[in-house]
């Protein structure tokens, strides 16, 4: 009665709630009336006692009607306090990696009653051995082998069709084999039956909910399609989730697409080739014919027109979680369409269309409602519209990247905490970070114009230092981009937002200087060379952590061998990109170094970095030492010098050595620029730099070269000879290295010699001979390919008209 002790009552109720929702009274709205009866506010009841109601209806399995049919009625007493606690109940139970993992043999084997075997290979393995061993005669002209095999399969034949069934005789091994195989079976088929359970339970749930479609319901939409889509794939779990993906759009689609809606979503089913049977009804249509359909329906009923005005008219867009619905079919056509055709391009603009119109949803000013604003964009499928957008601005013709673009900037704009509306998410912010490390310049662009929309909402060090750390490190890497346009946005951005380079960031950065991306590796040694110059103190540390990381990534596991020998996995491949890396870093990072810490780099660089596997480290490393000698070679030549002598004198006379052998010739070439022109140790070095000119190598070439001319003062009376020798590989040597090395050569000497040398060591009288040469090509070819080393024509003009006139009349 109504003066019956409260806790009594409330205990009462709880015990009716099932009962009461029997499906054989068919009374839904039961339980809540004989609460008000009892002077119990039902709302109040369910906020109240939510926890201890869950444990009674959730967590039994299997869930019966009773408790399905309660769940419904609370949703609609209290959807505010249920359906989240449904909703998370069943998102996490569809995320469980399980259902994804399982393989069309598990589920056959799943399909296939116990104690019945799925795999019957050992059984029928044991077959054929009886086959063989059964009345077989010896082999002679009358009975071969083959023969009787045949008979006896025949037989076999017979027996099956008469539905006579012999047992067959295993062996004691094939008994231990068959008796393990049902083990493995069965328990394959308990843990998949379990998995099955526990999705019918849930799908249940959730459909005991969308029945009554409680307020709030489609604002839940998004999330379970985001569920639904990955199982799709999973045999066990799409033939239970197609039906429910299928009544979404009756949830969510206005009434007059609600039909619309079912199309898109059958469209959608095929596009994703699910693990399960689709209705035939809804295939008899040709799927690119239905998708273009599809496309063009979507775009002429959310796409408003203009008039000539300029006034916005037509259909109005979808409300986020209707579009967070189409929105999977939209992004399987965009990466799936190849643009081939202007007719499949217009489709693309039209997806692309549709999408930029929902970017631009807003939340209306006077929602007094606790619920989130379904025709604003918090509701959006924000991050993956990114991840879209980003793939089709990287890959796309000129005018999608450009709608494209568009788009992904509108839909920066909606998060970005204005009025109206959403704040963006950590994972948004994230997807546009990781754009600016893209090779594609327009995805660059488009991401730091994205960026840009967000700056209220962007993480700073001071307020989130992980997220903040990251945002700076990557603002300040793309600070250094190798396009200008880039920089410049990158620079204002910097600006606005106030930022301010942290001692941190140094050692950070080093991990954009070993991206595989060379945009970013360049970028990224420009930007850990300029943070350095901020933070000297860090010069050390930086440059013994990219040593080291250097070794790391030099090593190279051997493949994986079975006990046989033969290879198991591969080795993996070289990782020669982040070495490239790190040589352009330490080839920035040289000028920052105090006098104490060349002779360590010099002492890496010789014989390890310069004898690198992958030539193009090689030549990078190459470049960073000369350019650590030119900014350092004056203070430390007595240092370096006789690293690069110690070197030479003991390294292995092996063919392995060469590589490094020509680099450290090039740089106590560079070095001896440095030294005094009567110092002694000029001319050996001058003479190893002639003997280099022989590599085939143009860069070892051009480098020996540019060392040459400040060295000739020094070796003046040595000239003559060298030019002569020089002169004779440069006419009459067979191999074309020699020729053009010698060409290099030459052009260096005479350079350090003057102009004049051309006539005082009798060479203008040498290469007039060879151009008029018209039996022997290689003295035409020499002489042609020195003129263009000397680089100078005004020289050529002044001093050798004649030469010139029959040089422009040979038919090279």
């Amino acid at each position: 009665g109504p003066d019956a002790d409260p806790e009594e009552k409330e205990k009462l109720a709880l015990e009716m709630l099932l009962v009461s929702n029997h499906p054989s009274l068919g009374q839904p709205g039961l339980w809540p009336a004989l609460l008000i009866k009892m002077k119990l506010d039902p709302e109040e009841f369910v906020t109240k006692h939510l926890g201890n109601i869950f444990d009674r209806i959730i967590t039994q399995r299997p869930m019966n009607k009773s408790s399905l049919n309660a769940v419904g009625v609370l949703s609609v007493l209290s959807p505010g306090r249920v359906l989240p606690q449904v909703i998370s109940t069943i998102s996490t139970s569809l995320e469980n990696p399980a259902l994804g993992q399982v393989t069309l043999e598990e589920f056959a084997i799943m399909k296939t009653p116990e104690g019945e075997l799925y795999d019957k290979s050992i059984l029928q393995s044991a077959q054929q051995d009886s086959l063989k061993k059964a009345n077989m005669k010896r082999e002679n002209k009358a009975y071969s082998f083959k023969e009787q095999i045949i008979e006896l399969e025949l037989k076999e034949e017979i027996k099956k069709k008469k539905g006579i069934k012999e047992e067959v005789q295993l062996t004691s091994k094939q008994k231990e084999m068959l008796n393990a195989q049902m083990e493995k079976e069965s328990r394959t088929r308990k843990q998949l039956k379990e998995l099955d359970d526990e999705l019918e339970s849930m799908l249940g749930l959730l459909d005991a909910v969308l029945k009554r479609n409680p307020p709030g319901l489609s604002q839940y939409i998004p999330a379970l399609v985001g569920s639904f889509l990955p199982l799709l794939k999973s045999p066990l779990a799409a033939p239970r989730i197609k039906t429910p993906f299928l009544s979404l759009a009756s949830c969510v689609m206005p009434a007059h697409l609600k039909t619309f809606g079912t199309l898109v979503s059958h469209v959608t089913l095929r596009l994703m080739k699910p693990e399960c049977d689709l209705d035939e009804s809804w295939c008899q249509e040709d799927l690119p014919t239905a998708v273009h359909r599809v496309v063009n329906l979507l775009h002429a009923n959310t796409v408003p027109g203009r008039t000539s005005k300029g006034e916005v008219t037509g259909p109005v867009p979808l409300s986020a979680p209707a579009f967070s619905l189409v929105f999977p079919l939209l992004k399987m056509v965009l990466l799936e369409t190849p643009n081939d055709s202007e007719e499949k391009e217009e489709l693309l603009v039209k997806a692309l269309q549709t999408i930029t119109v929902h970017a631009q949803l807003r939340s209306s000013a006077n929602n007094q409602s606790s619920l989130v604003d379904e025709n604003g964009p918090e509701l959006l499928p924000r991050t993956d519209m990114l991840l879209l957008l980003t793939k089709v601005i990287g890959t796309g013709s000129p005018r999608l990247q450009v709608l494209a673009s568009n788009a992904l900037t509108a839909l920066c704009a909606s998060s970005s905490g204005e009025d109206g509306c959403a704040y963006a998410e950590q994972e948004e912010i994230d997807v546009l970070l990781q754009a600016l490390q893209s090779p594609c310049m327009n995805v660059r662009d488009a991401a730091l114009r994205g960026l840009m929309e967000l700056q209220m909402v962007l993480p700073t060090p001071d307020s989130d230092e992980k997220n903040g750390l990251n945002l700076l490190r990557r603002l300040w890497v793309v600070n250094f981009d190798r396009e200008e346009e880039i920089r410049k946005l990158a620079e204002r951005l910097w600006e606005s937002m106030g930022l301010e380079l942290q001692p941190d960031i140094c050692s950070v950065l080093i991990k954009d200087v070993i991206h595989y991306e060379e945009a970013v590796r360049q970028a990224g040694a420009e930007a850990l060379s300029k943070a350095v110059e901020q933070y000297r103190s860090q010069t050390r540390d930086v440059m013994t952590k990219l040593m080291e990381i250097y070794q790391e990534k030099l090593y190279r596991p051997p493949p994986v061998l079975d006990a046989l020998g033969r290879v198991i996995s591969e080795s993996p491949p070289d990782q020669w990109e982040a070495r490239c890396g790190i040589a352009l870093a330490l080839n920035k990072l040289s000028q920052h170094l105090d006098s104490s810490q060349v002779k360590p780099l010099f002492q890496f660089f010789v014989p390890d970095a310069l004898n690198d596997r992958s030539p193009e480290v090689r030549k990078c490393m190459l470049d960073a030492a000369l350019s650590a000698l030119n900014t350092h070679g004056k203070d430390s030549v007595n240092s370096l010098l006789p690293v690069f002598e110690e070197f030479l004198k003991n390294a292995p006379n092996d063919a392995s050595y060469d590589a490094v052998r020509q680099s450290v010739v090039i740089l106590m070439g560079s070095l001896a620029k440095h030294l005094d022109k009567s110092d002694p140790k000029v001319k050996p070095i001058v003479a190893k730099l002639i003997a280099a000119l022989s590599t085939p190598s143009q860069q070892v070439q051009e480098s020996v070269a540019g060392c040459l001319p400040p060295l000739v003062p020094a070796i003046k009376e040595d000239a003559g000879g060298m030019i002569q020798k020089l002169m004779q590989l440069l006419l009459e040597s067979d191999k074309y290295a020699e020729r053009k090395g010698a060409a290099y050569g030459l052009a260096g000497l005479v350079k350090g010699l003057g102009i004049l040398s051309l006539k005082q060591q009798e060479m203008m009288a040498t290469l007039t001979d060879a151009i008029q040469d018209k039996k022997n090509f290689r003295r035409r070819e020499g002489e042609r390919d020195f003129l263009l080393d000397l680089g100078c024509p005004v020289y050529i003009a002044q001093t050798r008209g004649a030469v010139s006139a029959v040089l422009l009349a040979q038919p090279f």
